[in-house]
C-alpha cells in the first residue's frame, strides 16, 4: 500500500495540505511532494530489519544503521543552502540511491534473495504507476473541481480501485492473496508459487 499512497501524495500534495492544514501552509506542498518518494523507500527497506532480527543478524543492521546516519546527514548538509525544498531533495535522492545498496547489504547469505524482492515489488510497482498515471489523467482531462476535500476524495476513488483491480486481476496476484489469507487463518501451509514460505518454515524448524 505503500507504494500508491507515495504516488497519491506526489499527485495531490497540494490539495492534502490545504485540507490538512489550511491555506496558510501551501507553501509546505512542494516539500511534501519532494520527500514522497521516502514512503516508498521506507516501506521498502523498513521490513528488512525484522528479517534481519528474526535470524540472529541484528549486529548487520547496526553497521547498516550506522552508514545511513552519515548519508543523511551529507544529504542535509548539501541540502541546506537550498532551503527547505533543496533538503528534502537531497535527503529523497539520497535514500532513493541507497535503497539499493541496503537490500543488497540485507539479504547477502539470508533466506531472503535480491530477487526475490525485485520480483515481488515488480507488480505493485507497475499497477501503482499505471494507476497513478490513468488517475492523472482523467482529473486534469475533465477538470479539476473546485474543492481540494473534492479532488482527494475523486483522485482516491479513481485510483484505489484501479489500483487494486490491476494488481489482483490484471497482473493475477489474487491468488497469492487468497493463499496469504488462508495461512493467516491456519489453513493449508503449502504455497506453491511462493517458496520463501517453506524456506523461512526449514529455518523455524
Amino acid at each position: 500500500m505503500t507504494i500508491p499512497f507515495a504516488l497519491y501524495v506526489i499527485i495531490f500534495a497540494d490539495d492534502l495540505v490545504m485540507v490538512v492544514l489550511g491555506p496558510k501552509w501551501t507553501e509546505a506542498a512542494p516539500i511534501l511532494r519532494l520527500l514522497a518518494p521516502i514512503i516508498f523507500v521506507f516501506g521498502i527497506i523498513n521490513p528488512l530489519g525484522w528479517l534481519l532480527y528474526s535470524i540472529g543478524l541484528q549486529g548487520r543492521s547496526l553497521r547498516i544503521a550506522i552508514v545511513i546516519a552519515p548519508i543523511v546527514i551529507t544529504a542535509y548538509v548539501i541540502g541546506l543552502p537550498y532551503g527547505p525544498r533543496g533538503v528534502a531533495l537531497a535527503y529523497s535522492v539520497a535514500m532513493t540511491l541507497w535503497m539499493v545498496p541496503h537490500l543488497v547489504w540485507c539479504t547477502h547469505n539470508t533466506i531472503v534473495s535480491l530477487q526475490d524482492l525485485l520480483r515481488s515489488m515488480f507488480r505493485p510497482c507497475a499497477a501503482s504507476i499505471i494507476a497513478a498515471a490513468g488517475t492523472f489523467g482523467l482529473v486534469y482531462y475533465f477538470g479539476q473541481p473546485s474543492s481540494a476535500l473534492v479532488r482527494l476524495i475523486a483522485g482516491g476513488g479513481v485510483m484505489m480501485p484501479g489500483y487494486l483491480f490491476l494488481l489482483l486481476f490484471v497482473f493475477g496476484q489474487i491468488t497469492f492473496y487468497r493463499k496469504l489469507v488462508g495461512e493467516l487463518k491456519g489453513g493449508p501451509s503449502e504455497i506453491p508459487d511462493w517458496p520463501l514460505v517453506a524456506d523461512a518454515e526449514s529455518v523455524r524448524q
